[in-house]
This record gives structure tokens, sequence and C-alpha cells, in this order.
């Protein structure tokens, strides 16, 4: 987890801390991975949750949205 649980936040759907978000470039987006595996996609106008990715791999601890080619997100997990 987080090295200090004070600083961690939870995002809507996510269960446990989240890791990391990144926003897209050009789009009203922010990607949200957590500590329990879930990639959320967020529509940051309404805050509607557009997805939700599932892989079965352990923690999610970071993702970041390409600013070369926008249709790219890396999500890393455990």
């Amino acid at each position: 987890g987080l090295p200090n649980k004070a600083m961690s936040y939870n995002i809507i759907d996510h269960t446990l801390a989240v890791s990391s978000v990144a926003f897209h470039p050009e789009l009203p987006i922010l990607f949200s991975v957590g500590e329990e595996g879930k990639t959320i996609i967020h529509h940051t106008s309404s805050w509607k949750v557009l997805n939700v990715l599932e892989y079965n791999l352990g923690m999610g601890w970071t993702v970041d949205v390409s600013r070369e080619n926008t249709n790219i997100v890396a999500v890393g997990f455990d």
C-alpha cells in the first residue's frame, strides 16, 4: 500500500486505496487503478463510471495515458 495510509483516498467504485490516477490529455476522462486490482474509467464532468476493468493480476500500482497516441493506456500490476 501507500507509505502513509492517512494520505490515501478512495474514488468511486474502488474498494481499497487508489494507487495511481491519470487524466486523458484531450477528453474529460480520468483513469484510476487501485490496490484491489480494478482499473476504473471515470467521466470527470459527471463522475459517472464509464467502465470497470478487472484482470485478476493483483494490486494495481500505476496508470498512464500516452501523450502521443491518446488511445494507449498502460497499467502496472503486481
